[in-house]
């Protein structure tokens, strides 16, 4: 796939392989661009930093638009798969939704 033709971002999930811990994130950019993750906070950071050998990452989804908003639709409906991720021990989510969640307003 080539970028900006087939697809402007996509949703990934990180595996640590060392503790069996997963991460779910997106990014408005290539795959190819060196992008890890900006998900997790400081201590993935730090895993990242210390022992990138361990951490495998696979494309969950493309985002053929060039828009952050429909990426992180996407980078949601991932999430939403996984329930109550922010307090599951296998990943290192430390929220349910994506970082520019669409606030929905109704009525």
């Amino acid at each position: 796939m080539e970028y900006q033709k087939d697809y402007f971002g996509f949703v990934y999930i990180w595996h640590d392989i060392k503790h069996s811990k997963y991460l779910i994130g997106s990014h408005l950019g290539s795959v190819d661009d060196g992008y890890t993750t900006s998900t997790g906070g400081e201590h993935v950071k730090r895993v990242f930093k210390k022992r990138p050998e361990t951490m495998k990452r696979r494309i969950l989804e493309y985002c053929n638009e060039d828009s952050v908003e429909e990426l992180h639709k996407i980078e949601q409906k991932w999430l939403n798969l996984r329930p109550n991720i922010a307090t599951n021990p296998k990943y290192y989510n430390q929220k349910q939704c994506s970082k520019r969640r669409t606030r929905i307003v109704t009525g």
